[in-house]
């Protein structure tokens, strides 16, 4: 059975946060990407009137049911078994409580690292809502 995932990506930098409501694609707007997601990934990047970053949804076709899905994208510290090049992906909560998880992804021609703080709604098909600080 295949499942499409819209994921949004909120970016915000912070140090206190608390996440603001997600705006998710329409239903018939996700629907007519999803042809498209059969052949690749999509990122639909949104901005404010100002021209700041306002949202990124990912919009990816699974062949797993989005339990596993979930389960799979809710184990923060196991993004190293199954996302390419990621060298380090550990997971801890701050002393606020917030789940941190700190990366490091290593590439031929540079490397990434940083920090995102996520909420994991703990139910299997719940959200999974994260920003970078």
């Amino acid at each position: 059975m295949l499942r499409f995932i819209g994921a949004v990506v909120l970016l915000w930098s912070a140090t206190a946060f608390s996440f603001p409501e997600l705006d998710p694609l329409p239903r018939d707007r996700l629907a007519a990407l999803a042809d498209a997601a059969v052949r690749t990934e999509l990122a639909v990047v949104e901005s404010n009137p100002d021209g700041t970053m306002k949202q990124v949804t990912l919009v990816v076709r699974v062949r797993a049911p989005v339990e596993v899905v979930h389960a799979l994208v809710a184990d923060v510290g196991g993004y190293v078994r199954f996302v390419p090049n990621m060298k380090q992906s550990d997971f801890q909560r701050d002393a606020n409580g917030q789940l941190i998880d700190t990366w490091k992804l290593e590439l031929p021609v540079s490397s990434f690292a940083g920090h995102d703080v996520y909420e994991i709604d703990p139910t299997s098909t719940g959200s999974i809502r994260f920003h970078s600080l």
